[in-house]
C-alpha cells in the first residue's frame, strides 16, 4: 500500500466549521431564516415563549421572524425559563410541515433537558438553530452547547468589549450561507480566562444572595456546573423590580432586565409564567471587567433595598392587571369616589394619558389611596432622540379630581412613603387636581394653587326646597321646559350611548373643542363597565333625544361629567330641565352632593355662571398641586426645551409646555 502522508494538513474542510460575521446577531439570524425559506417551501419555526422587546432596539429574535414572514409557533417555558417539555412535545406533534427548532441558551446556560429536547427533534426530522447569543463561552470553552444544530448564533458585543458584532457558525458542512464582509478577531482575547472570571463572579453573587428572603436564584452553579454566564439572573419576589433596577443603575451598578417587556403576542394569558418572570427578573453583571469588591458592594446594596422594603411593606402598588384587587381596595374606603376605580383609570389609559397605578398605604391605623397616571417622558416628540425610554417619568392624577384619600391621622407617613416611591421609580414630578371634598391640598408637601372655583350642589334639602334655592331664571326655565312637554329618560345600562355620542360630538364641534375632548366610543364602553357608577340622562322631545348627560357617581357624590344639547332645541330649555332631573334622581338615591364643576376659564364665563345658578351658595375652591421629586433632572429637561422654544412659565411641568 502506497503511503501518502503530507507534512502538514491540506484539507481545508476537514474539522472546519465555517464562521461568518455580521454587524449584529439578528442580521445573521435573518440570513439563516432566508436559507431555510429557500430550501423548504413550507416550514414552521418553533420558538420559545420568552422573547423580549425594547422600544429602542426592538427584538433581536422576533424582528427577523416578522421581517421574513416566517410561520412560527411558541412553545412555553417553565418558572426557571427552561423548556416546558409537555408543551414542547405538543408543538412538535401538532406541526403539519417541516419543523425548524430554535433553542435559546438564556444567560449562557443550557437547558437541563437538552439531550431529550434534541432526541425528540431528531426523531421528528427537525432542523435545529441554537441561539448562543449569551453562550459564547459555554460553547467555545465549556463545550456544553453549539454542537446540536445546523447553525449557532452569537452576539459578540454582549460577551466581548465590542460596540457591535454578531457571528454565525455553520455546523453542517453541506450548508452554504451568503458571505459577509464583517470580521471580528475573537481569538485575540483569552476566552478561557474570561470564562473563568465570569464563573467566579457568578459564584460571588450566588454566595452573597442565596439566603436572602425575597430573592430567587434562577441559575445555581451546582445545577448548571461548568457553564459560563452572560449575566446572573435573579427574581425579585413580591417587590418592585423596576424600582430596584433604577436604584441600582443610578448608584452605578449596571444591571439589566432580560426581559422587562414581552413581545405583544406573549402578553396573552396562556403565557402567564413568562409574563410573571418578566415582572420580576433582574440580570446582574458578571463580566470580566468587574472586581470582587464591586460585586460585594452591589449585593450589599441589593440586600439593603430588600430589607428596607420589608420595613415599608405598608405600601402596595396595584396595576390594571389586578383590577378586582384594585376596586376591592378602593371600595373599602368610606369616602371612595368614582375617579379612583380601575375602569375609570383604564379608560384614560386608552385615551393616551399614561399607565394607571393605584398607590395603597395601610399601616393598620392609617390607610390611603392615590391613583396616578405614569407617563414616559421620552415618549414626548421633542425628547424622542434625547432621552432613553423607560428612564424618566412624570405622573398626573386622572382627568377629574384626585390626590390622596386618607382614613386615619398619619398623613405625614403617607406622604413620606409616596415620595420615596416616586424617587425610587425615577418619577421626576407630579401634577394633581385635588378632590374638592377630601381637602388633601392642606396636607400636600408640594406647591398648592387655587386656580378657580367649582360648584357643588348640596343635596341636604328636598327637591322642592332646592328648587327655591335656585336662581330665579332657573325656575323660569324649568316652567318653560315643563310647558313644552319635555320628558326625562334614565339609562343605567348605556343603551343610549349612540345618541349620546351623536349629540356630544356635535356639541364639541359647535364649541370648537380641543381634540383631547373627543373621547372614543371605546372610552365610553370602558366607563360603562362601572355598572353601579354610571348613568345617562336623556331629555326627550317629540320622541327624540335633544339633550343628554353622562353622570358618574359614587355613594356620596355624583358628577355632571360629559354631555351636550342639539342647538336647535335650546329655546325649549332642556339643559335646566336636565340638571334638575339629575338632582332629583341623586336625592332619591341618597347621594349627598352633585358636583357641577367649573367654567372654562375664570368665574366670569357663562358656563360657570350657569352652573352657579343651581347652587348660589355652593361655590368651592378648586386646587391643583405641583411637586418636583428630582430637581436636577427636571431642570435638565427644562433647559433642553428652552433651547427648542419659548415656554409658558405658567404651565407645569414646564418642559411639557
Amino acid at each position: 500500500m502506497q503511503k501518502n502522508i503530507e507534512k502538514t494538513a491540506r484539507d481545508i474542510n476537514n474539522y472546519r466549521k465555517k464562521t461568518l460575521f455580521y454587524k449584529n446577531a439578528r442580521t445573521g439570524f435573518s440570513e439563516i431564516l432566508k436559507y431555510y425559506k429557500n430550501k423548504y417551501e413550507d416550514y414552521t419555526l418553533l420558538i420559545p415563549g420568552f422573547i423580549g422587546y425594547s422600544p429602542n432596539e426592538g427584538s433581536g429574535i422576533y424582528d427577523p421572524i416578522i421581517d421574513n414572514n416566517i410561520k412560527h409557533v411558541f412553545y412555553s417555558v417553565d418558572e426557571r425559563i427552561n423548556i416546558d417539555m409537555e408543551d414542547y412535545k405538543k408543538c412538535i406533534k401538532a406541526a403539519q410541515n417541516k419543523i425548524i427548532l430554535l433553542i435559546v441558551h438564556y444567560f449562557g446556560y443550557v437547558d437541563p433537558n437538552i439531550n431529550e429536547i434534541i432526541k425528540i427533534a431528531n426523531e421528528n426530522n427537525a432542523n435545529i438553530i441554537e441561539d448562543c447569543a449569551h453562550a459564547l463561552y459555554t460553547d467555545y470553552i465549556d463545550q456544553k452547547c453549539g454542537k446540536f444544530s445546523d447553525f449557532s448564533i452569537y452576539s459578540l458585543h454582549k460577551m466581548l468589549p465590542y460596540k457591535e458584532g454578531g457571528m454565525v457558525r455553520i455546523n453542517n458542512k453541506d450548508i452554504l450561507l451568503k458571505e459577509s464582509e464583517e470580521f471580528y478577531n475573537i481569538i485575540e482575547y483569552d476566552l478561557k480566562e474570561i470564562a473563568n472570571v465570569r464563573k467566579k463572579n457568578a459564584l460571588i453573587i450566588e454566595n452573597e444572595l442565596q439566603n436572602v428572603n425575597g430573592i430567587k436564584l434562577l441559575r445555581k452553579s451546582y445545577e448548571y456546573n461548568g457553564q459560563t454566564p452572560q449575566t446572573y439572573p435573579i427574581l425579585i419576589e413580591n417587590k418592585d423590580k423596576n424600582a430596584m433596577y433604577h436604584i441600582l443603575n443610578t448608584n452605578g451598578f449596571g444591571v439589566v432586565s432580560l426581559y422587562h417587556t414581552m413581545i405583544e403576542k406573549l402578553t396573552k394569558p396562556e403565557y402567564k409564567i413568562a409574563n410573571e418572570i418578566s415582572k420580576k427578573i433582574l440580570n446582574l453583571p458578571v463580566h470580566q471587567d468587574i472586581q470582587k469588591e464591586e460585586l460585594t458592594e452591589m449585593c450589599k446594596e441589593i440586600k439593603r433595598l430588600i430589607e428596607e422594603w420589608k420595613m415599608s411593606n405598608k405600601v402596595s402598588i396595584v396595576t390594571l392587571d389586578e383590577k378586582e384587587k384594585w376596586n376591592e381596595i378602593v371600595r373599602g374606603f368610606e369616602n371612595y369616589d368614582v375617579f379612583y376605580l380601575a375602569e375609570y383609570a383604564q379608560a384614560f389609559k386608552l385615551h393616551g394619558d399614561g399607565i394607571p397605578i393605584l398607590f395603597y398605604y395601610n399601616d393598620g391605623k392609617t390607610k390611603a389611596i392615590n391613583v396616578i397616571m405614569k407617563r414616559d417622558i421620552a415618549e414626548l416628540e421633542y425628547f424622542k432622540d434625547i432621552i432613553k425610554r423607560n428612564e424618566y417619568y412624570d405622573v398626573t392624577s386622572p382627568y377629574g379630581y384626585g390626590g390622596f384619600i386618607i382614613e386615619g391621622k398619619s398623613y405625614k407617613k403617607v406622604n413620606k412613603e409616596y415620595t420615596k416611591y416616586c424617587k425610587r421609580n425615577n418619577i421626576v414630578c407630579e401634577f394633581v387636581r385635588f378632590h374638592l371634598l377630601e381637602h388633601y391640598e392642606k396636607k400636600y408637601n408640594g406647591k398648592v394653587e387655587n386656580i378657580k372655583h367649582n360648584i357643588i350642589r348640596s343635596l341636604n334639602m328636598s327637591p322642592d326646597e332646592m328648587l327655591m334655592d335656585f336662581e330665579h331664571k332657573v325656575r323660569k326655565n324649568l316652567k318653560k321646559a315643563n310647558k313644552n312637554g319635555l320628558q326625562i329618560e334614565v339609562d343605567t345600562e348605556g343603551k343610549s350611548l349612540e345618541s349620546f355620542l351623536d349629540i356630544y360630538y356635535k356639541t364639541m364641534d359647535r364649541n370648537d373643542a380641543k381634540q383631547t375632548y373627543y373621547f372614543s366610543q371605546e372610552f365610553f364602553d370602558i366607563l360603562n363597565l362601572m355598572k353601579d357608577n354610571v348613568v345617562y340622562f336623556n331629555v326627550i322631545y317629540d320622541g327624540k333625544v335633544i339633550a343628554t348627560e353622562l353622570v358618574i357617581y359614587s355613594k356620596n357624590n355624583c358628577y355632571s361629567y360629559l354631555g351636550g344639547t342639539l342647538n336647535e332645541y335650546f329655546d325649549l330649555r332642556p339643559n335646566d330641565f336636565l340638571k334638575y332631573e339629575i338632582i332629583k334622581w341623586a336625592y332619591k338615591n341618597k347621594i349627598k352632593n352633585f358636583i357641577l364643576g367649573g367654567g372654562y376659564g375664570n368665574d366670569d364665563d357663562g358656563i360657570y355662571k350657569y352652573k352657579k345658578s343651581f347652587a348660589p351658595n355652593g361655590v368651592c375652591d378648586f386646587y391643583i398641586g405641583k411637586m418636583i421629586f428630582n430637581k436636577k433632572i427636571y431642570n435638565k429637561l427644562v433647559k433642553i426645551r428652552k433651547e427648542q422654544k419659548k415656554l409658558d412659565n405658567n404651565f407645569f411641568p414646564l418642559y411639557r409646555s
